[in-house]
């Protein structure tokens, strides 16, 4: 009960900060094991080190892709969030903060809806 997470209204999910030299990159759910190489922000990295008190993923960017593998269940999603997903899908807009893989897999996708 001596806990901010005690009071919290929507599930709480422990995060790993994924760090590339000096800087973070973003962050996932369960690291992968040492070694292995995963998808984060539109790049393939393999982890070095896992600092498990600091939850803390050290990686390094590497060349290739990885097969992206759903470690999750199902979940709820606000039906505006799916309208709003639905709208992205079927606009020609382009967003300029999009890197160049995340804007042809939303090419990619758009094709598939049409």
């Amino acid at each position: 009960m001596r806990n901010f997470r005690f009071y919290s209204v929507f599930p709480d999910n422990e995060e790993f900060a994924v760090r590339d030299e000096s800087k973070e990159v973003g962050s996932i759910l369960s690291p992968p094991p040492q070694g292995e190489r995963f998808a984060l922000a539109g790049r393939t990295w393999e982890v070095m080190e896992i600092d498990l008190k600091r939850k803390t993923v050290y990686a390094k960017q590497v060349k290739g892709k990885v097969r992206t593998v759903w470690n999750g269940g199902g979940g709820s999603i606000h039906s505006k969030i799916l309208q709003r997903m639905k709208r992205v899908l079927k606009e020609d807009i382009t967003y300029s903060y999009l890197q160049p893989g995340a804007v042809k897999r939303l090419c990619e996708a758009r094709d598939l809806v049409r």
